[in-house]
């Protein structure tokens, strides 16, 4: 708690200032319980983002888990608000909450956040440079008003004009104004029909509101005082309510439009209802609104922008841009029909792919640095992330695989950097990641995807095939050179020669594995210990060898790949899993054959032992050509929670992933496992998901485990997934 509190905030009035764009300051008089007065000055948003914080500090006075436990004061936005002069209202609810915040417990009204935000800065003591020709306008608040919490009449409204562009726009005719992003433009004038007079440093024209948003949030704006209340439209066009505060109406009908907000949604009445309605399928009756039809399609790329950056008020803005043109803007003369056209996606748009991530954040393995260190004061740190997030790459990714805590994403093109790397780097798993400030360093956390060297003897002709994680190792295979690994080699899993008391970590070591019989087509990472497939269908091991997991029949280290012997002698293998410390392999004939640990019932059908060292033929086969799921072990194997484990392989319902009388030839075409859970992608794109929800590691939205097939919502179609102890990656090709 401070020494010095604030023991009275006093609204002054606000001061309207030119430099170095327009913008409005609120004069607020502070006086502390030292007996000093203070003139410090506040914008809106650093307001709102102080009480937002507020909030964050004290959930419970915040109402955020109970909500008759709540004493902080609201402060609402007053952008919605019909009727009433926006100043007006601004500053008698903040002066009404400045007086209630400073009566609340002194564990709050006197913490530090209080303290820190009334303080006064350099700048409440030097205000910027005036603007070169015109004088800042100061607006004073009554006494008499200001002790009442009401304000005294005050010309013009509080609003933002410094605006940002947030995608590049080119002019179609001379009275529009070309922007590149980035671009800040001040707003002169803003046309009820979702276009906007702007001026960007000696250039003027109109622009759509779509492509502009507030330099400091979207608590900045405000809408000036409404005037349209009874004016008759008719609907162009059908719209279903999405929120509770719009209005499902057909085409055709005649509404009344009580409001006119400025970002595109009408307040209208309909009989006895009254809520929000798109105004681009509004027109006045009796008139038919000018819409170009070529130039008011919005493609979705800056629908997205919109959507990420704006929330749910995104996609309002992201339909801004189909609104009426300015009047006198030129119809151009080949228009034909003036009703707006939703291009979603073009007719030759081929599907991009794209990673969606999700699970535990902490240690890097999403690569989304905001998640674990917020880019802003007003986000939290995202421990969880329960839904898929995209991730933003610029490369085409092919490949990805998931560790304990780390992910490498591979792609298999001719470009110089083949592989990155993000997450839990202690063992250098991801290779040598060179800290700023030292380059003799390497970063134990890497927060986003980050290049990782191979020593390829030709960088541009060889590509990477596939990557696979074990618990601190990795392995990446090449189309032209090999196997390579890097991370921890305790074992001998990396196939090199142990070296006791090594350094793992800031180590430079990238190691080609060799010694096979042919070339190696698959690789898989157990927990400790590698396994490889090769083109002759051989397959060898190497690793920590104490539960059979590598099936040399030993139990000791292998610090070199060694072939796999046993049952699986002679025999032609098309495909190796591993994870932890039990191995399958799948013959070219459809056999199963399983080695390693089977404490968990993984082998119970061919032993009674804890281990089997040698590999043998489970009296089960999977058929992978019907697409059918077979499961088997202890834990949440996707029949619901009454089955637990299961000796012998349980075929998993095909209703589970989809199949019905619509969808009759629905099958799952790969199967992906972790430690705890399943994931299974189907022909038709579609990822399912089942077993222990550790730390959010399905994606489904909530913490709780799965006890069947769930499908996880991904926006396209699922073409490869990879899991990890605590979160996964899907690789999705999208057509948006």
């Amino acid at each position: 708690m401070a020494e010095s509190y604030v023991r009275h905030v006093e609204m002054l009035g606000f001061e309207k200032r030119f430099f170095p764009s327009q913008h409005y300051v609120y004069m607020l008089l502070v006086k502390w319980s030292d007996q000093s007065e203070k003139l410090v000055y506040r914008r809106y948003p650093e307001i709102h983002t102080f009480h937002k914080v507020l909030k964050e500090m004290f959930p419970i006075e915040a109402g955020d888990i109970d909500a008759k436990d709540r004493i902080i004061p609201t402060l609402p936005a007053p952008k919605w608000l019909d009727n009433q002069k926006t100043t007006e209202t601004r500053q008698a609810t903040l002066a009404e909450y400045f007086r209630s915040l400073l009566n609340l417990p002194a564990k709050i009204s006197r913490c530090q956040l209080v303290c820190d935000f009334f303080k006064m800065r350099p700048e409440d003591e030097t205000p910027p440079a005036p603007h070169p020709y015109k004088r800042n306008e100061t607006f004073i608040m009554s006494t008499s008003r200001a002790r009442s919490n009401t304000t005294s009449e005050i010309t013009g409204p509080i609003m933002l004009e410094s605006y940002r562009v947030i995608a590049d726009y080119s002019k179609s005719s001379k009275y529009e104004l070309s922007l590149k992003m980035g671009d800040m433009v001040d707003i002169v004038e803003k046309s009820p029909n979702g276009w906007w007079f702007c001026q960007c440093e000696s250039r003027r024209g109109w622009v759509p509101a779509s492509y502009l948003e507030p330099l400091d949030g979207a608590d900045e704006s405000e809408e000036p005082e409404p005037n349209y209340a009874g004016e008759l439209y008719k609907t162009t066009k059908g719209y279903k309510a999405v929120e509770e505060d719009e209005l499902t109406l057909e085409a055709g009908e005649t509404i009344e439009v009580i409001h006119k907000l400025l970002d595109g949604w009408w307040v209208v009445r309909k009989g006895e209802d009254t809520g929000f309605y798109p105004s681009m399928f509004l027109c006045r009756t009796g008139e038919r609104k000018e819409v170009d039809a070529e130039k008011d399609v919005v493609t979705v790329k800056m629908a997205l922008v919109n959507i990420r950056s704006c929330g749910r008020h995104g996609f309002h803005l992201g339909i801004r841009a189909y609104a009426t043109r300015p009047v006198g803007t030129p119809k151009k003369r080949d228009q034909q029909d003036d009703t707006p056209v939703f291009q979603y996606v073009g007719q030759h748009r081929k599907p991009q792919g794209k990673v969606f991530v999700w699970g535990f954040s902490y240690t890097g393995a999403l690569g989304i640095p905001s998640f674990v260190v917020p880019d802003s004061g007003r986000k939290k740190p995202r421990k969880y992330q329960l839904t898929p997030y995209r991730l933003d790459t610029e490369q085409k990714i092919s490949s990805a695989a998931c560790g304990y805590g780390f992910t490498v994403l591979a792609c298999n093109s001719k470009d110089l950097t083949k592989l990155w790397g993000m997450g839990l780097n202690k063992d250098s798993q991801l290779g040598f990641q060179r800290t700023q400030h030292d380059r003799h360093k390497s970063y134990d956390y890497v927060l986003e995807p980050s290049p990782v060297s191979l020593p390829l003897v030709n960088p541009q002709e060889t590509r990477v095939l596939q990557v696979s994680c074990g618990r601190a190792h990795s392995l990446v295979l090449t189309d032209s050179e090999g196997v390579f690994s890097m991370g921890n080699n305790a074992y001998g899993q990396c196939g090199r020669k142990i070296v006791e008391d090594e350094v793992y970590s800031g180590s430079h070591v990238v190691h080609k594995i060799e010694g096979f019989d042919s070339q190696v087509t698959q690789v898989a990472c157990g927990q400790d210990h590698s396994l490889f497939l090769t083109d002759s269908g051989s397959v060898y091991a190497c690793g920590w060898g104490a539960d059979g997991q590598t099936g040399l029949g030993h139990h000791n280290k292998a610090s070199c790949p060694v072939p796999v012997g046993g049952d699986l002698a002679g025999v032609k293998v098309q495909q190796v899993a591993t994870y932890g410390d039990c191995s399958l392999a799948v013959s070219t004939d459809g056999q199963v054959f399983g080695w390693g640990n089977s404490e968990y019932l993984q082998l119970a059908s061919v032993t009674e032992a804890t281990q089997c060292l040698l590999c043998k033929e489970l009296t089960n086969s999977i058929s992978l050509e019907e697409g059918e799921v077979f499961v088997w072990g202890f834990g949440i194997l996707g029949k619901g929670p009454k089955l637990s484990e299961s000796a012998i392989p349980e075929r998993v319902p095909a209703t589970f992933f989809g199949r019905s009388e619509f969808n009759p030839s629905v099958k799952v075409l790969s199967i992906r496992c972790g430690l705890n859970h399943f994931a299974a992608i189907t022909d038709r794109g579609e990822l399912f998901v089942w077993g222990k929800n550790v730390r959010g590691c399905l994606g489904i939205g909530k913490h709780d485990d799965q006890y069947f097939p769930w499908r996880v919502t991904v926006p396209g179609h699922v073409t490869d997934v990879a899991c990890g102890v605590d979160h996964m990656v899907a690789l999705v090709k999208s057509i948006i």
